[in-house]
């Protein structure tokens, strides 16, 4: 199981830029170490009534961003920039707005508007707060980050290389943000080869990040799955493995799956070769990727289906399934598909009810029928697996599965009709699927769809996306507090 790293890399020491706008902005005697204090407790005084609306918005914005609650930082960022944009406000407080959204943007993996808001404020931090200050200093390693995303890595380098000496002196060689930095420029350097300079980078973030580990560890849950990686690429495995099961029970600590990320805090667990909890089953042209957490498996397939009168579609398989031997329930949230390459951008997703879906699924059945373990997938089937009391695994799921639109589907079949295989994989009469027992749940209260799982049993959808060709994608599944994401490269059909 695989930890976002990229998004978590995006902290800063908010209370130290606070006391920095505070300064800045009215002019009082700064406080130091444990001292130090909020935006409101050094300027209540003399903000006036919109700067305290400004005050408000933005460290209650700051706050959920440091608790990884980021639709929630973001919609009060926002608000704290429109507070800063009104006449007569001074013109710090919108540039500190700005790399607050940039933070929040990055943390979100949207690349392309955090460094937009970088660009609209990284000059006037400079000429208003100086060049050598801790705004700059977080500008500054936002930028390099969008940079390291998108492969610039020489110029997220020097971008890197900045914003930690600003940090170094401002903080010391010892502090969060500074082993946030070095375990940055770690990667930046792995990625070009220099492994003889970023190991030690490494090491030092480490230190760091044990004393200071960050939100529920997380911080420090990253780094040791960074170097965890970047060990078992140096042929060091045993090492590595260490490493990345001590990351992977900090973040199976963290997760939940009936909680939404806007109440929990998020985690991104990301599909990568080596890491606990990641599978690949191989195919030249559509592999199915696995990634386990807490009991749930989900398994992954892009198929391009084609063309459309409307431009390409894209069939996203996804099947969740419980491994354990107890009922779970989960909160779906959203499905997403990002391209990556050529360039970063959302692929639009199809409304199940706006097309012909069951043409469109048989069109990825049809690409697939012969590959097994997708027509294993893609199979709705009683539960064969508890009768033989055994667990599924990767290959051969014998658990039972409904087949049908993501999120709605009732109870694994109790039996099947007596039809042709392709057009039984699509019959979903109340006969076949009954809909399931009743639940109390609160989690539609909270923008997730609940659904029941039993043992052993799976649930599986082909979700649609429609845009121009791309070479890269990521797709994003939400589950409760957890974005699980799986990289693919997109084929031609056959």
């Amino acid at each position: 199981m695989h930890v976002r790293r990229e998004n978590k890399l995006i902290r800063i020491n908010w209370l130290s830029w606070l006391l920095f706008v505070s300064i800045s902005s009215c002019m009082l005697v700064p406080a130091y170490g444990a001292e130090l204090l909020t935006l409101q407790n050094y300027c209540k005084a003399g903000l006036s009534v919109s700067d305290e609306r400004w005050s408000r918005y933005f460290n209650a914005g700051i706050s959920s961003l440091e608790k990884r609650t980021f639709e929630l930082a973001l919609v009060r960022l926002l608000a704290a920039a429109s507070e800063a944009k009104k006449v007569g406000v001074d013109q710090q407080l919108l540039v500190s707005s700005y790399i607050g959204l940039a933070s929040v943007y990055a943390a979100m993996e949207d690349f392309g508007q955090a460094e937009k808001y970088i660009k609209l404020s990284i000059a006037k931090a400079r000429q208003l707060m100086g060049s050598n200050s801790l705004p700059v200093a977080q500008a500054l390693y936002v930028l390099a980050l969008t940079k390291y995303v998108s492969g610039q890595y020489a110029i997220a380098e020097d971008l890197c290389v900045e914003s930690l000496a600003i940090r170094e002196e401002s903080f010391g060689t010892e502090y969060h943000d500074v082993g946030q930095s070095l375990r940055l420029l770690a990667k930046i350097k792995a990625s070009q080869g220099w492994t003889h300079e970023a190991e030690p980078l490494f090491v030092r973030c480490l230190i760091i990040l044990e004393t200071h580990p960050g939100f529920e560890r997380l911080d420090l849950a990253d780094g040791l799955q960074d170097f965890g990686l970047f060990l078992k690429s140096q042929g060091k495995a045993a090492e590595g493995q260490a490493l990345l099961e001590r990351s992977q029970a900090i973040v199976d600590s963290f997760v939940r799956f009936n909680e939404p990320a806007v109440v929990r805090g998020s985690v991104i667990v990301r599909w990568h070769a080596g890491l606990p909890g990641a599978r690949e089953i191989p195919d030249d042209r559509y592999p199915v990727r696995y990634l386990s957490a807490n009991g749930l498996r989900i398994a992954t397939a892009l198929v391009n289906v084609g063309k459309s009168s409307g431009g390409k579609f894209y069939g996203a398989l996804i099947s969740l399934t419980n491994t354990t031997r107890e009922r779970i329930e989960i909160g779906l949230g959203s499905v997403s598909l990002c391209a990556t390459k050529p360039q970063y951008k959302p692929i639009t997703q199809l409304e199940p009810n706006a097309i012909d879906r069951v043409y469109w699924e048989r069109a990825v059945w049809d690409l697939t029928r012969r590959k097994p373990v997708l027509v294993n997938i893609q199979r709705a089937r009683p539960n064969i697996g508890q009768l033989r009391g055994a667990l599924p695994d990767l290959a051969d799921n014998y658990g039972g599965n409904v087949f049908g639109t993501y999120g709605k589907w009732g109870t694994v079949p109790i039996s099947l009709p007596d039809l042709a295989y392709r057009e039984r994989m699509h019959a979903r009469g109340e006969a076949v699927i009954e809909p399931g027992p009743a639940v109390e749940s609160d989690m539609g209260l909270m923008n997730l769809e609940p659904v029941n799982i039993g043992a052993n049993e799976s649930r599986t959808s082909i979700v649609f996306f429609h845009n121009d060709p791309f070479a890269q994608a990521w797709l994003k599944v939400v589950v409760g507090n957890v974005t699980f994401e799986f990289p693919f490269k997109v084929v031609e059909p056959w």
